[in-house]
């Protein structure tokens, strides 16, 4: 918040009933922290409305369910109710188009299958920049080509496991590998960090790179989770930004043994 704002920007809608919130005001920050016991049956609930510009790009539901006499299931789903059309559009297309050219064309790739590809591997990229399988967006404020040697390491892995999923047999191993170098002769790593993130002087608003943490206790063990487990606390928990669900909804998922 700037010396001349007479009022905290207006990011989040807080939910009002059912929760313990403890706030925390400095100069710099304004940190309101919402508790809630979520019981089995509850939901879906919705706690969590980002905004930008007036309009709400982000929202959350919660469920938690029972699966039989001694597990739980936590399952909440994040998602923007307004995507980017727009430029996630053209961005799968410029994928599509370059995996076209480098694809074999002995393989037959259609244009809905190499659409498929390009969505997977763009959505999986978000996740790999905006959390919560990493948070490469701070790397490249900080060491863009450090950044770059990271995300061409791990989209080789993407792109290849979309490709085997969508092509199965009509693509031998070492044919995705020389479809992908080909790829990277015409795309390099940072062009794709800079097109999901404004690149790195901090072009994309503020408003739409909203960082957020989700983290839960649970009455019982732990035995599936797509989340980390903090080995202090227990808890279990995920960090990313708001943009990581832009290009399809991301689901967080525990698993917990009741105690008996």
């Amino acid at each position: 918040m700037s010396e001349t704002e007479d009022k905290w920007p207006e990011t989040f809608t807080l939910p009002n009933e059912g929760y313990t919130s403890v706030e925390k005001v400095d100069k710099q920050d304004k940190i309101v922290t919402l508790t809630r016991d979520a019981k089995l049956g509850d939901g879906p609930f919705t706690d969590i409305i980002v905004k930008s510009k007036g309009e709400t790009i982000l929202k959350n539901y919660v469920v938690v369910r029972r699966l039989d006499d001694s597990r739980i299931e936590y399952y909440e789903k994040i998602v923007f109710p307004n995507p980017k059309a727009g430029k996630s559009k053209k961005e799968m297309e410029e994928m599509a188009s370059e995996l076209k050219k480098a694809m074999p064309e002995s393989v037959g790739a259609t244009d809905e299958e190499l659409q498929a590809v390009s969505q997977n591997t763009l959505r999986n990229l978000l996740r790999l920049i905006f959390g919560p399988d990493d948070l490469l967006v701070g790397l490249l404020f900080t060491n863009p080509d450090g950044a770059e040697r990271r995300i061409k390491a791990r989209i080789f892995k993407i792109i290849d496991k979309n490709m085997m999923t969508t092509f199965g047999d009509r693509m031998t191993a070492e044919q995705r590998t020389e479809t992908v170098k080909r790829m990277f002769k015409n795309m390099d790593g940072r062009s794709l960090l800079e097109k999901n993130t404004g690149g790195t002087e901090g072009q994309e608003s503020a408003e739409s790179l909203v960082g957020m943490s989700t983290s839960l206790s649970f009455p019982g063990k732990i035995l599936e989770s797509n989340g980390e487990i903090d080995p202090l606390t227990g808890e279990v928990y995920w960090d990313y930004l708001s943009n990581a669900a832009e290009l399809g909804e991301l689901e967080l998922r525990v698993i917990c043994e009741l105690k008996k």
